[in-house]
């Protein structure tokens, strides 16, 4: 991914969600660089979500 750019998330549960749906809490290894949301909501049944992830630009690679 390109610095200053965003993409695409997805979180995927390995059994439906409860009726009620799950919150799932994100992090990132360096927020200065990735910023994911802070949660994501999968409604009851469901079994994933996708979300978009900001990015910070840099000047040299970075692993996150």
């Amino acid at each position: 991914v390109v610095g200053g750019s965003s993409v695409t998330g997805t979180v995927t549960l390995n059994s439906n969600a409860p009726p009620a749906g799950v919150t799932v809490r994100l992090v990132s290894s360096d927020p200065s660089l990735l910023k994911p949301p802070a949660t994501v909501f999968i409604p009851g049944g469901g079994t994933s979500a996708d979300f978009t992830i900001a990015t910070s630009p840099t000047s040299v690679s970075k692993r996150v």
